[in-house]
């Protein structure tokens, strides 16, 4: 028997189903976010906090953020956060090291001592991926569906495209056809979208590098308290406009009756939770999973593939000696080791530095491991750290001996500490091993121009999906992209109970 009812249940807590749910109840629905046991952004180890996974809001500056922010009236909060403002991010390559520098006189004087010989085509194509950027953002100006599905959602789409040639070429890589595959900048300049995507990188298409590019080197923000005070703060929101937020719990399945998703029943207390919406924050093959019938997503496999996990994504954590850091080492650096190998493992780490106090500083380390050999090699993850670390001594010298803490909450070993006495205390109810990384899927078909893979609405009706696999090659702001999508398909189909939203209800109305 259900016990209580939503206009619509939001399954995750990244940041897609998080903006959805905050953008439904500041529009007046009844919102439940339900965490689905994902990992937070953030983890304690003894007295340290630190992060899951490295975070840089690469899409802040975008129009697409804006309005969000703007509808929402966390524009203020927002600027709070990024009170450190843009933070231009290093690339370190065998030969190289130089800034992504926001200031276009700075960014052509980095590359006029880098790589004097071809400077003119790296300055042309710096300026081509801002002009773009610019043109596209008409695309995601208006408030419409990604993906279009409808005849006339597919026409409005078209009909802007139309004045943008550039956007329906599917060529990969294009504004860098100029260098050679392995030249340090065209590595450089590909090295944030690796991390930043959600997809293959080698199927991303002029249009998506061109967004990704201009989002990292132009419209990024370090937010204060990284991704965790992000999500606190459109948590905040939803709870301010009534919303509920469980993030403890986890939907054991979504109910479906007549054809239609009514709800969802938690795990353990089987309580049953009536809704008008499921909306799925999660990838399609943990969605499936709560339905008894998955044919539903058998006809969304027939039509567009199944995603096929191809790259987890790890993280170390140290905590180190200040004075162990190299003067002019930046706050987010992508290290390189050999430019013909592939950006994967210890070759290409992405490194984000933040100071806990005076001493003591986090360096948060990603690296992108396939698949394959993480799920059939006994003990590949066993020395993961080791492979890491040495490839981060070639950025920081002697760094054995300045490491007070080690961690990752992905390969199942415990914290290490340089002091015996060190609090390496856990949170007990803290998922930790390597079910906890993130996958990145390649995708047999993409649509829109390339920009977006799985659907928003499904064949199940008061089913959507508003995950990063929506819009999964441009990160960040394709996150923002299905959240605002899927809060639109619900707006839409309650519109004609909007007026009870809108206005006190008075004694007439009754």
């Amino acid at each position: 028997m259900t016990q209580s009812y939503f206009d619509a249940i939001v399954l995750g807590r990244e940041l897609a189903p998080l903006s959805c749910a905050a953008l439904l109840a500041n529009r007046g629905f009844r919102v439940l976010v339900v965490g689905q046991q994902q990992a937070p952004p953030s983890y304690s180890v003894g007295r340290s906090s630190l992060p899951t996974a490295p975070y840089t809001f690469h899409a802040a500056r975008s129009p697409l953020a804006e309005r969000i922010f703007g509808e929402l009236g966390l524009a203020q909060s927002f600027r709070r956060l990024t009170a450190g403002g843009h933070s231009p991010h290093q690339v370190a390559l065998p030969g190289h090291r130089f800034d992504f520098a926001s200031d276009d006189e700075a960014f052509e004087h980095e590359m006029a001592r880098e790589f004097p010989e071809l400077k003119r085509v790296i300055v042309d194509f710096h300026r081509q991926v801002q002009r773009r950027f610019d043109a596209s953002n008409r695309l995601f100006n208006d408030d419409r569906m990604w993906p279009p599905e409808s005849f006339l959602e597919k026409r409005e789409l078209s009909r802007i495209a139309a004045s943008l040639p550039f956007v329906r070429g599917s060529e990969q890589y294009e504004v860098l056809d100029e260098l050679p595959e392995s030249h340090p900048f065209r590595i450089a300049a590909l090295a944030p979208a690796y991390f930043e995507a959600g997809s293959n990188p080698r199927d991303l298409t002029a249009l998506q590098i061109s967004r990704l590019y201009a989002g990292c080197y132009q419209h990024s923000l370090a937010l204060e308290g990284g991704l965790e005070a992000l999500s606190q703060l459109l948590i905040e929101r939803i709870r301010n406009h009534s919303g509920e937020v469980r993030m403890q719990e986890r939907a054991s399945e979504i109910s479906v009756h007549r054809g239609r998703a009514n709800g969802v029943r938690l795990f353990g207390s089987d309580e049953a939770v009536g809704s008008g919406f499921v909306i799925a924050g999660t990838d399609v093959s943990s969605t499936r999973r709560l339905l008894q019938d998955r044919r539903v997503f058998e006809q969304i496999f027939e039509k567009l593939g199944e995603p096929q996990a191809s790259r987890y994504r790890y993280t170390l954590n140290l905590v180190i000696d200040p004075s162990a850091v190299p003067r002019g080492m930046g706050e987010e650096v992508f290290l390189v080791g050999e430019l013909e190998q592939p950006l994967l493992g210890a070759n290409c780490l992405r490194i984000q530095k933040r100071s806990i106090d005076d001493s003591r500083v986090s360096l948060c380390v990603q690296a992108l491991l396939p698949v394959r050999p993480v799920e059939t090699q006994d003990g590949y993850l066993d020395d993961v750290r080791e492979r890491l670390l040495e490839a981060l001594g070639g950025l920081i010298p002697f760094l054995d001996e300045h490491v007070q803490l080690l961690d990752s909450p992905h390969d199942g070993r415990p914290p290490e500490a340089r002091d015996p006495g060190e609090n390496l205390a856990l949170d007990p109810h803290l998922p930790r091993g390597p079910g906890t990384m993130t996958l990145i899927h390649d995708y047999p078909v993409s649509r829109s121009f390339g920009l977006c893979a799985m659907p928003v609405r499904t064949p199940l009706k008061g089913l959507l999906l508003c995950s990063p696999q929506v819009a999964p090659g441009l990160g960040a702001e394709g996150q923002l992209l299905a959240a605002r999508s899927a809060a639109r398909a619900v707006s839409q189909n309650q519109r004609g109970n909007a007026w009870m939203r809108k206005r006190p209800w008075s004694k007439v109305d009754i």
